[in-house]
């Protein structure tokens, strides 16, 4: 061997990869926190799956807020019938927001609330009430000034 040989430098050079760059984040990451991720990695992916699909949101929203527009245009004219049943009613306007179990006068009744999508524009409410056969028999419409 020559004394006088190059020697062969070697150098690292960051990758300018963004995708590496986020792997190596979600690696450090997944390594720091244990087990909690573990514990959670199929919500974290819905989650993750649920962000990625933008499309499918604003799909969403538009089709509650038109089940409400519906909802509000049918009782404003007065076509809102009394012993339409749940299926019927989740035919025409959707499903509801949120389904609520109460107690009115030692009889149970189911409670369904529509509005809009977003709760910044939801400021009005439509609230349906089924006895315990699955019929409706009284709607409460709330309007909120701002």
């Amino acid at each position: 061997m020559s004394v006088n040989a190059p020697v062969a430098k070697q150098s690292f050079k960051r990758s300018r990869c963004p995708l590496c760059a986020v792997g190596m984040m979600l690696t450090l990451l997944f390594l720091s926190s244990g087990c909690a991720v573990i514990n959670h990695l199929e919500e974290l992916f819905v989650v993750g799956d649920y962000s990625r699909d933008k499309d499918n949101q604003q799909k969403s929203i538009k089709q509650v807020n038109a089940h409400y527009d519906a909802l509000v245009a049918t009782i404003a004219s007065k076509g809102l019938k009394l012993d339409l049943n749940q299926t019927d009613v989740r035919m025409n306007f959707g499903e509801p927001i949120s389904i609520k179990v109460i107690d009115v006068e030692g009889q149970k009744q189911e409670q369904w609330l529509y509005r809009y999508a977003i709760i910044s524009t939801a400021k009005d409410k439509v609230y349906l009430y089924f006895d315990q056969k699955a019929k409706l028999i009284k709607f409460a419409q709330e309007k909120i000034e701002w």
